[in-house]
């Protein structure tokens, strides 16, 4: 055998710079200020509609499960921020992944409640105005959600190529 039959294939090189690069900007400040002002608003939100849901009886049977729904939405917003800040190592894009499954979700939610008002007759041309902008925010979401998917299996491949060459330094 010669020694370039043993040598692992040709990879691109990951530097420690660059390696630091990428798990500092998932730890940076302005992330964790803005989760935090997404678990303060998402609260906030969940405890004003929860508020006005308690104290208003007389709320429609419609109005009322909106709102439960919205309360679903701001609980599970919520949750997410609250995991993303309390997880002390780097997530390595996977916040992004779920953050934008969420927002899909939710937004395909919401469309199919509009459609479903809209057929009902209980709103009207409004309601379909609303799953129409609806739809268009279900395919910003669509588009967010492939844009995570690529970069999580970005940092799956440096991640591989990190561990291919740090096997291949302690084999040697």
């Amino acid at each position: 055998m010669t020694p370039l039959a043993t040598q692992p294939p040709s990879e691109p090189r990951i530097t420690i710079a660059e390696v630091q690069r990428e798990t500092s900007e998932q730890l940076s400040r302005p992330s964790r200020f803005g989760y935090s002002v997404l678990l303060v608003a998402s609260l906030t939100m969940a405890v004003v509609i929860g508020s006005l849901l308690a104290t208003e009886p007389a709320l429609p049977g419609r109005t009322r499960i909106a709102f439960v729904v919205m309360i679903g939405i701001g609980l599970g917003w919520s949750t997410f921020a609250a995991w993303v800040l309390s997880n002390r190592r780097v997530l390595f894009g996977r916040d992004r992944l779920v953050a934008a499954r969420m927002a899909l979700t939710f937004c395909l939610l919401s469309t199919l409640i509009m459609l479903g008002v809209g057929a009902l007759g209980g709103g009207g041309r409004a309601a379909y105005g609303a799953a129409a902008a609806e739809t268009v925010l279900c395919v910003i979401a669509a588009v967010v959600l492939i844009r995570a998917q690529r970069y999580v299996d970005k940092l799956s491949v440096r991640k591989q190529q990190l561990e291919r060459s740090i096997r291949a330094r302690v084999e040697q």
